[in-house]
């Protein structure tokens, strides 16, 4: 694993499951789209669609979370439940809010809903949470 993503101990046995912790910069964005890929593709979830869910979430958190508060890690879980695969990406910022000054298109959002079989967002001033969920192959 890179330099700044460190794993997050988990020790639930025979449990399908990642656990990883990221800095909020650019690169992390990217180790952090190519671990779930990979591990989407293990699980039998199509990894492009993880991937670009997650992509998003993680982008989100390098442009939005940690506006005028110190840089924090994120953290992105996945699990298998049944015949899902259920990842989360959760930052330590300012929860979710208006970013008058953002010079993306604000599509990260619409993307992730267009692309995960639901989502759920969990904010609040100790962050976000976005919890996505994705079928898996018979």
């Amino acid at each position: 694993m890179g330099d700044h993503i460190r794993e997050v101990p988990d020790h639930a046995a025979g449990v399908e499951r990642l656990r990883l912790e990221f800095e909020p910069q650019r690169q992390d964005v990217r180790a952090c789209r190519q671990a779930v890929a990979d591990f989407a593709r293990r699980v039998g979830a199509d990894p492009s669609v993880v991937s670009l869910a997650v992509s998003e979430a993680a982008s989100n958190v390098f442009f939005h979370a940690y506006r005028e508060i110190e840089c924090r890690p994120f953290t992105v879980s996945a699990d298998v439940d049944g015949d899902r695969l259920i990842v989360a990406v959760a930052d330590r910022g300012t929860g979710m809010r208006p970013n008058p000054d953002s010079a993306g298109l604000g599509l990260g959002l619409s993307i992730i809903g267009n692309v995960a079989e639901s989502v759920e967002f969990d904010s609040s001033e100790r962050g976000l949470t976005v919890t996505m969920r994705f079928e898996l192959a018979d």
